[in-house]
């Protein structure tokens, strides 16, 4: 009993800071919206970072081969540079929209 309690308690602390780290993965990732001017191994860094982060497991030409959105671009370039590439919903969401509604159905 007590070594399942030492093992719970590791186990714990572990996945405490784990959960930590997975709720400050979407402000480090949407820093650029800051107007925070980075060094290029910084930007590469969090380019990098937002491709894990956004769990996106199909290409990014599935969506306009599915949809027919007209051309409507980012915001600015702090949007571009996160990921959102354009003002639709559906585009910026990617996978995440079909898993979405795989799940609803």
């Amino acid at each position: 009993m007590a070594g399942n309690f030492i093992v719970s308690l590791i186990l714990a602390a572990s996945l405490n800071q784990l959960w930590s780290m997975m709720n400050g993965l979407p402000l480090a990732c949407h820093m650029p919206l800051f107007f925070v001017l980075f060094p290029a191994n910084a930007n590469f860094f969090l380019t990098f970072l937002i491709s894990v982060a956004t769990f996106d497991m199909l290409p990014g030409f599935v969506i306009p081969l599915i949809f027919d959105f007209p051309d409507k671009p980012a915001y600015n370039m702090g949007f571009m540079s996160t990921g959102y590439g354009s003002m639709y919903a559906i585009g910026n969401l990617g996978t995440c929209f079909f898993l979405f509604n795989v799940y609803i159905i």
